[in-house]
């Protein structure tokens, strides 16, 4: 090819972009050489080939200056190209698990590297070994996992599971313990990193931290409150950090629980026979008959003067209550009393909190009937799978009352008959559970109801009942503990007497 016909080529390559330039120089070529388009296309395909190994090889690699520990193909320190740092970093990759762990070595210095590697090294191999993840995670990390697992365990049938409110108490509980781990400067810390020394007092600051929300007040939480706090947390730990691998159980925060009083006492108080008696005649007569109070409100007051009834003769807890239906309650078929105010009280075990169903029998027959005529006089009237006890916020509603409605105006009801004052006297607590307690505690006091038909009855088992209420059993046995005592006392004074005539006086 002649020198001025280069040029040509040239001149037109740099002065043409159009397609018939590029049309006209590549014919040029073929008209030249002799050659075939097709090869011209073969030849441009290799050439684009070529350029991208250049490229390849020119482009830095990520990793530079490997070096293996222990000449272990599975791990080694380098030094990355993309930062302007020189920090030597750890790698480790296990390929029967395809777990990848990289950590910083945050020094420039080989040999202080090569060390820190070492020892990481020996770490990362008994994780795998215990089928451990090399994975760290954070406490926020540990938390989400765990509450996405116990939100799959929500059910509405007790022991099968655990209840939204149950569930709603551990988001709560893993709440407070983030805002502890923040206080300590944890939160991105690896929970396999957080010195255990430095949790076990969360007992204690939880018990100085402030109540939030509604009903809130300035009373410090129960230690059974943080005790069971604790439960959850080292729950958590267990269930997700140790079972899924990312901690080992001697990780596990051991927190120190508070102390508590286990007397065999109630939790609460009961009101007593006079005090139960002033509240049910402060009801029927004044509260359900005031003159101030229009009807709706009347037969609202009705209603719940015979819940505080069925509450005080069942000894149904107030959320298995409220969950009655109507068909729930019914007659004796085998009663041949047709006058009896007996009737029987079915409890389903989706309403039990043991989630062992039971029936129960209280003297509530008029009670129901007064319900239900009260309920009709709202325009509300029961059908048979209808709530017994439904809400009274307009009509036509079908939901049940909210326990909080009736411990709310529970409240009123002790304050207005004057109640609350001799209540606050004496240093007690009453509320809307304290029912329950009464009556276990009359049925053992005055009836001597056998603890095994009591617990099936309550739905406690009989160590249950044993434990709260052996106090009672003592006061409520009081003869047969002391029978024959008289004997001993006529045998101490037979001694005593033959002690005062004894010769050595």
């Amino acid at each position: 090819m002649s020198q001025g016909y280069r040029n040509q080529i040239s001149d037109t390559k740099v002065q043409s972009s159009d397609a018939d330039a590029l049309k006209n120089a590549l014919q040029a070529i073929v008209d030249e050489f002799g050659v075939d388009k097709s090869d011209i296309g073969k030849l441009l395909q290799g050439i684009s080939a070529g350029k991208k190994v250049v490229d390849d090889i020119q482009q830095p690699k990520l990793h530079k200056d490997k070096e293996l520990i222990y000449d272990d193909p599975s791990c080694y320190i380098y030094r990355r190209n993309n930062t302007k740092n020189k920090y030597w970093y750890y790698r480790h990759y296990d390929k029967d698990t395809r777990q990848r762990y990289v950590k910083s070595l945050a020094t420039t210095d080989h040999t202080i590297a090569i060390t820190a590697a070492r020892v990481i090294y020996q770490q990362v191999k008994s994780k795998v070994l215990q089928g451990h993840k090399l994975k760290n995670i954070s406490t926020p990390e540990l938390i989400s996992l765990f509450l996405k697992r116990e939100n799959l365990k929500i059910s509405d049938i007790p022991k099968q599971g655990i209840t939204p409110k149950r569930y709603k108490t551990k988001v709560i509980t893993c709440r407070y313990w983030q805002w502890y781990i923040d206080d300590l400067k944890y939160t991105k810390t690896p929970i396999d990193q957080i010195p255990l020394s430095k949790v076990r007092d969360f007992g204690y600051w939880l018990m100085k931290l402030p109540k939030f929300g509604r009903g809130s007040n300035d009373s410090p939480r129960s230690p059974e409150v943080v005790n069971n706090c604790i439960t959850t947390i080292m729950q958590m730990y267990r269930d997700v950090g140790v079972r899924d691998g990312y901690i080992s159980s001697d990780k596990v925060p051991v927190i120190d629980k508070l102390s508590q009083k286990n007397d065999g006492t109630l939790k609460r108080d009961i009101l007593t026979l006079e005090q139960y008696d002033k509240l049910w005649r402060w009801m029927q007569y004044k509260y359900c008959k005031d003159v101030d109070a229009d009807d709706r409100e009347i037969q609202k007051r009705i209603i719940f003067s015979k819940i505080v009834g069925v509450l005080s003769n069942t000894g149904l807890r107030s959320v298995e209550m409220l969950k009655l239906k109507v068909n729930d309650v019914y007659p004796n078929p085998l009663d041949k009393d047709k006058d009896t105010d007996n009737m029987l009280v079915r409890v389903t075990p989706s309403n039990s909190k043991t989630g062992v169903g039971r029936t129960l029998v209280a003297p509530i027959k008029k009670r129901i009937v007064a319900i239900k005529e009260a309920y009709a006089m709202l325009g509300m009237h029961s059908g048979p799978n209808d709530y017994l006890f439904r809400s009274t916020q307009g009509r036509g509603k079908v939901k049940s009352f909210s326990r909080e409605t009736l411990a709310n105006r529970f409240k009123q009801v002790l304050q207005s008959s004057g109640l609350q004052d001799e209540i606050d006297a004496e240093g007690m607590i009453i509320n809307l559970y304290s029912l329950r307690h009464q009556y276990i505690s009359w049925r053992i006091r005055y009836g001597n109801v056998p603890l095994p038909l009591l617990s099936k009855a309550v739905g406690n088992s009989v160590q249950v009942l044993m434990q709260k209420y052996a106090h009672i059993q003592v006061e409520s046995q009081a003869d047969v503990l002391t029978k024959a005592q008289g004997f001993l006392k006529m045998s101490e004074t037979d001694l005593s007497t033959n002690l005062y005539n004894s010769d050595d006086d």
